[in-house]
């Protein structure tokens, strides 16, 4: 009948009705009741007897100890005493070092100094620079630079600036923090800066950019705050001779297309042209032309619908993974849609951009299968309705503490890992066998069956720090092979 059963090994306090011993040898400690047949040897008895000579032993030892350790530490302490006087003279040595360096010290260097001053004032002058004029440029909010200064009898909000070439100009920044760039780009854009003969391009507040304006320098350049689009305008750049024939037909050219910008340009150059050469401008774009119209190339703006241009694109192919469609620039409307729950899409128009996004909902749904070639990361909770297959030969590392297994049953029953050791997933199984409530391991372990019934159970350690009662613990534990530890340090194995 299966119970627990004591286990007697040495040092255990064994509970016995008769013992027959028929020959033992050793030393032997403590009382016993009963009657001794036979003799016993009581030389072992000496031998414990002999363990009071440790303590004689250890007074013997006592003697040997001398004052002299003590003397040679009460010297050492004088050695470090001796130290720190010597760290004190140290100490004081700086200070005589630091006396007979401050009595080196001259007049004569003082006397450079002040020459080296002098000298520095005398170079301030000589970057003194003439420049023909100067505006100072204030802001309206963030639309327009302001400017003030020579041709402007008020503040005027971003006019066209015209500067003659060999001559050299100052823009003086007040605008409180509207960084002031010469670029080669039209307006409505930060674009690429024009530098030639440009001192401190991208001029912030209170500071000043200085233009010696080349020989070189383009027709027409463009000032931009790098921070706001709406805030610029254009820079034309002059000759200080007559008027030569290209601007003669750019004269003439803003006399056919009536644009405002234009016609500024042409009022400005009127000062510096004569009324014949005008008169030969005007007259030679219409006998050229007839009606007003003319080719090449041409910078700038105009007014109408422009019906009569030619070379400009009014169609855009738009090619998709699957089917290609033009679209008209001026009849057709070009939707980017999405789909549900896989692609999103939004239109938004900021300033002169227009930004299509496409992205991925919150929550996506992919209706077909799925390949990721690098890494994935899940930063939420993953559910998996099929079977999950790790296929890598490298370790699974899972950073949570405990896994859990059957999760979301209610039903008992068992469960366990399999090590597949051959084919059709069968292999090395351990697991938990719920019909008698213990773990134990099998072979040719056959994972589809959803039981498993072990060859060998495992033993458990069942430990009572309050009682020596093995038969008052859970019957769960009452199993062949058992072990129970009471109280006292008494052992008991269940069989």
């Amino acid at each position: 009948m299966a119970a627990w059963k004591k286990l007697i090994y040495s040092g255990s306090d064994a509970e016995l009705n008769n013992l027959d011993v028929l020959k033992a040898s050793g030393s032997f400690s403590g009382s016993f009741q009963g009657e001794v047949l036979g003799t016993m040897d009581s030389a072992s008895v000496a031998v414990t007897a002999q363990t009071a000579s440790v303590a004689l032993r250890a007074n013997a030892l006592a003697p040997t100890a001398t004052a002299s350790f003590a003397d040679s530490a009460t010297s050492a302490s004088h050695t470090a005493g001796t130290a720190s006087i010597a760290n004190n003279a140290t100490s004081a040595s700086f200070a005589v070092l630091a006396g007979t360096i401050r009595s080196g010290l001259t007049a004569s260097y003082a006397d450079s100094a002040t020459t080296a001053s002098h000298t520095a004032g005398t170079a301030s002058i000589a970057n003194i620079a003439t420049y023909t004029s100067e505006w100072v440029l204030g802001a309206n909010g963030s639309s327009d630079y302001t400017f003030t200064g020579p041709g402007f009898t008020a503040s005027t909000a971003d006019p066209d600036i015209y500067l003659i070439r060999g001559q050299q100009y100052k823009f003086t920044n007040k605008s409180g923090g509207h960084p002031f760039r010469i670029q080669t780009t039209v307006n409505g854009s930060t674009g690429t800066q024009y530098n030639n003969g440009i001192t401190n391009n991208d001029a912030g507040n209170n500071e000043t950019l200085t233009f010696n304006v080349s020989m070189e320098a383009p027709e027409v350049l463009y000032y931009q705050c790098t921070s706001h689009a709406a805030m610029g305008g254009p820079i034309y750049i002059l000759d200080t001779s007559p008027v030569s024939s290209s601007f003669a037909t750019s004269a003439s050219i803003a006399t056919t297309s009536q644009t405002a910008s234009v016609a500024l340009r042409a009022n400005a150059l009127s000062p510096l042209a004569t009324a014949s050469n005008a008169d030969t401008a005007t007259s030679a774009s219409r006998a050229a032309t007839g009606d007003g119209i003319f080719s090449g190339s041409f910078s700038g703006s105009y007014q109408g619908d422009g019906s009569d241009l030619t070379g400009i694109a009014t169609t855009l192919t738009v090619d998709g993974d699957s089917g290609t469609s033009p679209v008209s620039l001026t009849d057709d409307d070009l939707q980017i849609l999405g789909t549900t729950n896989e692609i999103v899409t939004a239109i938004t128009k900021v300033g002169t951009d227009v930004k299509a996004t496409i992205s991925l909902p919150d929550d996506v749904t992919i209706g077909n299968d799925i390949t990721i070639t690098r890494d994935a990361l899940i930063q939420r909770n993953l559910t998996v309705r099929g079977t999950a297959s790790f296929e890598a030969t490298a370790d699974l590392n899972i950073a949570d503490r405990f896994i859990g297994l059957a999760s979301g049953s209610a039903a008992t029953g068992d469960g366990g890992i399999n090590i597949q050791q051959g084919a059709n997933g069968r292999g090395e199984g351990f697991g938990f066998e719920n019909s008698v409530s213990r773990w134990g391991v099998t072979s040719s372990f056959d994972p589809l069956g959803n039981t498993i019934t072990p060859d060998a159970f495992m033993t458990v350690n069942v430990s009572d720090g309050s009682a020596n009662d093995p038969t008052a613990i859970a019957a769960r534990y009452q199993k062949n092979g058992n072990i129970f530890i009471g109280n006292t340090g008494d052992i008991w194995i269940y069989s």
